[in-house]
């Protein structure tokens, strides 16, 4: 701990400084499968969304969900097969800094500049992005990874699985999301005609407990 230095407060709540054009939380929103309509206009402002069900009964979701630019929004394209309109989700979105500042300019705060550049500024709250490299599937263990805490994965393509049927081949897209403190996989059947089969371990998390999430047992 620095011997000196000052604290900033407001109504209580201590200041955050951020780094500038770093990503930072925007809102957290509950929803139903569907298209989900995030964030509106600049089609620059690429945001990143981390994923969670929150009433699953399946160890595993048939599903799919992607990120999406359509009618001058950013959406969250999500299907899920087995559960369909019955199953919650939570979203996680985060942008950049100065896209936050510029939906909620700031009354009250703090902001550093370095030769009339900004390089930092306050209330708003830094992503915490956590890295695992240990997904795995194998045979039917389609229960995914423990992180020991309530999670939402980035939404993000982690491979495509080869298969062979009746017709020839299929192929199935794998996504991730959140489930308790599992990281589990969604899986959608996206093409009738068979891939080589390729899947990463890399995913991306967050502990959803820093940015107004519940620690919900299922």
């Amino acid at each position: 701990m620095s011997k000196y230095g000052a604290l900033f407060f407001n109504q209580g709540i201590t200041e955050e400084l951020t780094p500038y054009e770093s990503a930072v939380f925007l809102k957290k929103i509950k929803t139903k499968p569907g298209l989900i309509k995030v964030i509106e206009g600049n089609n620059n402002a690429v945001p990143l969304i981390f994923i969670r069900v929150l009433n699953s009964s399946n160890p595993s979701l048939s599903g799919l969900s992607e990120v999406i630019y359509e009618n001058n929004a950013w959406c969250v394209n999500l299907i899920d097969t087995i559960q369909g309109n019955s199953a919650e989700y939570e979203l996680y979105v985060f942008v950049k800094s100065s896209y936050h500042i510029s939906l909620h300019p700031q009354k009250w705060g703090i902001q550093i500049y370095h030769k009339g550049v900004i390089t930092h500024a306050s209330s708003q709250r830094p992503l915490n992005l956590l890295e695992g490299n240990n997904f795995v599937l194998t045979g039917n263990n389609w229960s995914g990874v423990d992180v020991g805490f309530p999670c939402a994965v980035l939404i993000t393509t982690i491979g495509h699985i080869g298969m062979m049927d009746s017709m020839g081949g299929k192929t199935i897209r794998v996504t991730l999301c959140g489930r308790g403190n599992r990281i589990i996989p969604h899986s959608m059947i996206v093409s009738g005609q068979m891939s080589t089969t390729s899947l990463g371990k890399q995913y991306f998390y967050i502990d959803v407990r820093e940015y107004g999430g519940k620690d919900i047992n299922d």
